[in-house]
C-alpha cells in the first residue's frame, strides 16, 4: 500500500478528486544513449494520442496531481526484441519537479503490464513484462509548479526508432 506524503492536500470545496493518468508518448531514434523528454509538450499543440498534457511541462495551477505508479511502454510492435533490449539496456528515467530530482532509476524498473517482450535469444515464447514502478510513497506535483521526465535510451543503437509511452497514474484533485 502506497503512503500519502504529508504535503498532498486532499480535494476541498469546490474540487473534485478522481483518478487519472497522465501520458506522453515519444519516438526514440536509432541513436544510443538519446534523451526523451516527456510531459513537455500540451495537448492542444500535438493531438489526444500523443499526450494529454493541459499544458507543456506543467498542470495549471487550479489542479494537483499524486503520483502512485509510473510506467513505460514500448511500441507494441518492436522491430526485433534485439532493438528492444537496446532502447532499455543501460537505459534510465529521472523525474524532475521544480528542477529538483526525485527520481533515477534504470528503465526496466518501470516496465508496465502492456510492455509487450517479443521472443528473442533468452525467451521462446513472447511475455509480458511487470506491474510498473510503485513508489513506497506518492510523489506530488503541484499545479503551475514545471515537471519532466527524461528518458535516456540504451547504450546501443536499436535498428527501428521506437515509441515510448511514459503512464504516471495517480490522483488528480481539479476544480468541480
Amino acid at each position: 500500500m502506497i503512503t500519502i506524503p504529508k504535503n498532498w492536500k486532499p480535494a476541498g470545496a469546490g474540487e473534485e478528486e478522481i483518478p487519472y493518468i497522465l501520458f506522453d508518448v515519444q519516438s526514440s531514434t536509432t541513436t544510443a544513449n538519446t534523451v526523451l523528454n516527456f510531459f513537455s509538450r500540451a495537448e492542444a499543440a500535438q493531438n489526444k494520442r500523443t499526450t494529454n498534457m493541459p499544458l507543456a511541462s506543467q498542470l495549471p495551477p487550479s489542479q494537483r496531481f499524486l503520483i502512485t505508479k509510473i510506467e513505460l511502454a514500448g511500441d507494441s510492435e518492436f522491430s526485433t526484441a534485439t532493438d528492444q533490449s537496446d532502447v532499455f539496456d543501460g537505459g534510465s528515467l529521472e523525474l524532475t519537479i521544480a528542477k529538483k530530482r526525485y527520481l533515477h532509476a534504470d528503465l526496466r524498473a518501470f516496465l508496465g503490464t502492456g510492455m509487450r517482450l517479443p521472443p528473442g535469444v533468452t525467451n521462446v515464447d513472447e511475455t509480458f513484462a511487470g506491474p510498473g514502478y510503485v513508489p513506497d510513497q506518492g510523489i506530488t506535483i503541484p499545479g503551475g509548479v514545471e515537471f519532466n521526465v527524461e528518458v535516456i535510451t540504451g547504450d546501443t543503437s536499436p535498428t527501428a526508432a521506437q515509441q515510448l509511452t511514459v503512464r504516471l497514474h495517480g490522483i488528480l484533485v481539479r476544480p468541480a
